[in-house]
C-alpha cells in the first residue's frame, strides 16, 4: 500500500521509533548535538519527553513545547503566530519571490 517515489527527494530516509503509540506521530526533537537548526541558527532543546513534538504528516503542522517552537519559527522569514482558529500554530508562506 503505497511506495517511495525516489524522484521527489534526495538522500536517505531516516526511520524513527515513535515515542507514544496511541496518539499523533510523536517524535523527540533531537539532533546531534541536542540542538534544532533552522536557517543556520541552533536552538538548544532538552531531552526526553520535554522534547516531544507531534508531527502531522499530511500538513505542515508541528506541535510541541511552545518555548522551543517559538524559537524555531522565529528563524523562518515571514512566520507569524496564528490567530482565531489557528491560535497555537504558526503560519508562513511555503515559497517567496526572489
Amino acid at each position: 500500500m503505497g511506495f517511495v517515489n525516489q524522484s521527489l527527494y534526495t538522500g536517505e530516509i531516516e526511520y524513527l521509533d515513535l515515542a507514544a503509540t496511541e496518539s499523533y506521530w510523536i517524535l523527540p526533537l533531537t539532533t546531534v548535538p541536542s540542538a534544532l537548526t533552522t536557517n543556520g541558527q541552533s536552538i538548544s532543546i532538552p531531552s526526553g519527553s520535554d522534547s516531544y513534538a507531534a508531527i502531522d504528516t499530511g500538513t505542515t503542522l508541528v506541535g510541541g513545547p511552545s518555548r522551543y517552537l517559538n524559537e524555531f519559527y522565529s528563524q523562518i522569514p515571514g512566520a507569524r503566530p496564528g490567530t482565531g482558529n489557528f491560535e497555537g500554530y504558526y503560519t508562513y508562506r511555503m515559497c517567496h519571490d526572489p
